[in-house]
């Protein structure tokens, strides 16, 4: 799991389920037809005004985003909701994006309208998103499934990324608070990561990530322990923001 393999890092919107090769989905209300495709498979070109042509393939995909990302990292555990190993403050962090699987192409055949724009054109890629600290806490590689719009080769993009399925309560220690200022229930997690695009310039791409991950309840009656309506927590455990614009960082090996 601890293992930095080659270097892939990808434009990413959404999450897609149940979308198998060869087979339709009504998956989000889209009926997807998916089909397995390979890195140069090509889907045409993108002209950008003055910035040259972008010919989408999997491949040009993975190679424009082919970038680490160093940032700042800020624990968050400074609450009152629970404890975790990691003391409040700020550590470096690199990350990549590895693409650990295959490639599928879904679209939904003769789409027009609001449905075009809900069901776009798309490729999903199965991908590892590792991440490591300055300070030892993350040296992690979460698997996850993520999906590349034709229409959308620019701005943030961004997919749930559940805490609790990727196993960082167990690696940050994380407990709750014996005696919380208000009786809640429900605990669960929640977080987001996002990948940013700036022109698919042909000489210069430029991309970030951002991440954050939560910790999450609903208030519950101090007197019956029923959940009440309206209210809850969502406590901060960590968040992160980097770009590609980096010094030399540690030694990662094994890049193809």
């Amino acid at each position: 799991m601890k293992t930095f393999g080659g270097w892939v890092a990808l434009a990413l919107v959404g999450l897609v389920a149940g979308c198998e090769p060869g087979a339709s989905s009504d998956e989000g209300g889209c009926d997807w037809v998916t089909t397995e495709v390979d890195l140069d498979t090509s889907f045409g070109t993108i002209t950008y005004g003055g910035l040259g042509e972008f010919e989408l393939t999997p491949r040009a995909v993975v190679e424009r985003f082919e970038q680490p990302v160093q940032g700042e990292l800020r624990w968050r555990g400074d609450n009152d909701w629970f404890t975790m190993g990691p003391e409040a403050g700020t550590t470096t962090f690199w990350s990549r994006t590895v693409l650990s699987g295959p490639v599928w192409w879904i679209r939904v055949p003769g789409a027009k309208g609001d449905e075009l724009l809900r069901c776009a054109e798309s490729l999903v890629f199965h991908v590892t998103y590792e991440i490591r600290t300055e300070d030892g806490w993350f040296d992690e590689a979460w698997p996850i499934q993520t999906r590349y719009k034709f229409a959308g080769l620019g701005g943030m993009s961004a997919i749930d990324l559940n805490p609790a399925e990727v196993g960082v309560p167990e690696t940050l220690g994380i407990e709750p608070t014996p005696n919380p200022p208000q009786p809640y229930g429900n605990a669960r997690y929640g977080g987001v990561l996002t990948w940013g695009f700036l022109p698919a310039n042909p000489v210069n791409a430029f991309t970030g990530t951002e991440g954050s991950m939560y910790y999450r309840g609903d208030f519950a009656n101090p007197d019956t322990g029923e959940i009440m309506e309206g209210g809850g927590i969502n406590a901060l455990i960590v968040e992160w923001r980097g770009t590609n614009e980096w010094d030399e960082g540690p030694s990662l090996t094994n890049r193809p």
